[in-house]
C-alpha cells in the first residue's frame, strides 16, 4: 500500500541506451554507480554554452524519466532560459514500480549515492555552473530532493518540491552542514501526502510532519525572519520568507481545494516549473 502513496504516472517506453555521458543528448544515457547501470535522459537546447545552469528532474513513485521530460515543461523553459534538463531514473522496487530510496531503507539503492555521483559527471564533462545546479522533485521525487538538502546540502544550491514532504527520518535527524533554499508547492487537499502530515509513513512510528511544519522547519533553517505574502498566482497564495540579509529563502505555495497533481496552466493557471524557475533564478 505505501507504494501507491507517492504516484504520480508520466507513462513507460523505451528507447536507445547509451554510455554516459556520450552521444545524442535527446536518447537515453547511462551512468553507472554503485555497480548498477542507471539509466537518464539529458536535454541541452542548442547553442547551450559551458557555464550554464543545470536543473535535474525526479519523477514521484511509479514515473519514468523518459516520460517526465514531456510532462512538465522544463524542456521548453530550458530554450527560453538556457539551462540544461537532466531526467534520471528511479530505481526499480517491483519489476513495474520505480521509486527514490529517500527514508531511506536500509536495503535499496543508495540514491543520495547516485545523484551526487550524477550531478558531479555532468558538471565536470559537460561544464554546467555548480553554483546553478538545482533539483526539481514531484511527490516521492520531492521527498527525496529534502533527502538530499538533508544529507548532501552541498550538491543543490536550492530545490523545489512539488507535492512532497520530508521522510520520517529526516524529519528526525536532518541538521544540514548549510542551509538549502527551499520552494515548497502543496495542495490542502493532497489525498496522497497529506496536508496535516501522517502517523504511519513507511511503518509504525514514522511519522511525517504537517505541511506547514515542513516550510518553517526550512524558514528556520536558512534564518527567515520575516514573510510575504501575496496572491499573484491564480488559486495559491505564496508565502516569501526572508531575513534583513536576503529576501526569499523559502517560497511556500498553498493552494487551498488543490489534490496531488503538478500544478500547470489546465488543472491550476500556473505551472509549478515556472515558478520554480523564477525562484531558482533569485539566488545571489
Amino acid at each position: 500500500m505505501r507504494f501507491l502513496i507517492f504516484l504520480l504516472v508520466f507513462g513507460w517506453g523505451i528507447g536507445p541506451v547509451h554510455s554516459d555521458p556520450l552521444g545524442d543528448v535527446q536518447d537515453r544515457l547511462v551512468h553507472r554507480h554503485g555497480g548498477a547501470d542507471r539509466e537518464y535522459y539529458l536535454y541541452e537546447p542548442e547553442g547551450l554554452t559551458s557555464g550554464a545552469p543545470l536543473v535535474i528532474a525526479l519523477h514521484g513513485l511509479g514515473g519514468r524519466a523518459e516520460r517526465l521530460r514531456y510532462g512538465t515543461h522544463l524542456n521548453a523553459l530550458a530554450d527560453q532560459h538556457g539551462f540544461a534538463v537532466a531526467y534520471p531514473q528511479g530505481a526499480e522496487v517491483r519489476p513495474t514500480t520505480s521509486y527514490w530510496n529517500a527514508a531511506p531503507e536500509p536495503v535499496g539503492s543508495d540514491d543520495v549515492g547516485f545523484l551526487t555521483s550524477l550531478v558531479s559527471v555532468l558538471e565536470h564533462r559537460r561544464g554546467y555552473d555548480p553554483a546553478q545546479t538545482y533539483v526539481v522533485g514531484i511527490s516521492n521525487g520531492g521527498v527525496m530532493a529534502y533527502d538530499m538538502a538533508c544529507r548532501a546540502p552541498m550538491v543543490f544550491e536550492a530545490i523545489a518540491v512539488i507535492a512532497g514532504t520530508m521522510s520520517g527520518a529526516d524529519w528526525q535527524h536532518c541538521d544540514p552542514s548549510r542551509a538549502t533554499p527551499v520552494l515548497h508547492v502543496h495542495g490542502t487537499e493532497d489525498e496522497l501526502i497529506p496536508w496535516e502530515g501522517e502517523t504511519h509513513w513507511l511503518g509504525p512510528g514514522d511519522a511525517t510532519p504537517a505541511i506547514p511544519e515542513v516550510v518553517q522547519f526550512w524558514a528556520a533553517r536558512n534564518g527567515a525572519d520575516t514573510v510575504q505574502v501575496d496572491r499573484d498566482l491564480p488559486g495559491a497564495v505564496r508565502f516569501r520568507y526572508g531575513s534583513t540579509r536576503q529576501d526569499d529563502l523559502v517560497w511556500f505555495l498553498q493552494m487551498d481545494g488543490f489534490g496531488h497533481d503538478l500544478p500547470n496552466l489546465t488543472n491550476a493557471g500556473f505551472r509549478a516549473v515556472d515558478v520554480a524557475w523564477e525562484f531558482f533564478r533569485l539566488r545571489p
